[in-house]
């Protein structure tokens, strides 16, 4: 899989795709090893949402202001690898990550991304988060299918 080849090492775009070498590169490299396409060639002003400009993801979800019921009845239709671009609730800095899963018996949402860190480092990373713990840290977020 995907995760267990990337899981722990460092993303540097020294693959062919020359998307990037951020959280938004990786995000986008694996939306497209997966779809075929990018989800989007950059994120707007509000940092929540992609600008899309005829690239493949569709916006399937998008909120200023989420809900814990929201966003768990939307997760309970999500398909793994979506692509979702946050707006971090401190900071106004924006964070692109990779869909893997919701577990409604914890309720966790699983991602998987790079260059999340308090010192950004690129390296992969597979993150378990309290649907309560994602709300918080992303109330401005989108989320992008093919």
């Amino acid at each position: 899989s995907l995760i267990a080849f990337w899981k722990d090492k460092k993303w540097d775009n020294s693959e062919s795709s020359k998307i990037g070498s951020t959280c938004f590169g990786f995000a986008n490299y694996i939306f497209r090893e997966l779809n075929g396409v990018i989800a989007g060639s950059s994120y707007n002003s509000g940092r929540y949402q992609l600008i899309n400009r005829g690239y493949g993801g569709k916006e399937v979800y998008s909120t200023t202001n989420a809900t814990y019921n929201n966003m768990h009845s939307f997760l309970l239709t999500l398909n793994p690898g979506a692509f979702i671009q946050g707006n971090k609730a401190s900071g106004n800095k924006q964070h692109s990550m990779i869909f893997c899963s919701y577990n409604t018996n914890n309720k966790t949402i699983k991602v998987f991304d790079a260059n999340w860190a308090t010192n950004p480092d690129n390296v992969v990373r597979v993150h378990n988060f309290t649907l309560s713990k994602f709300i918080e840290r992303f109330p401005r977020v989108s989320f992008y299918q093919k």
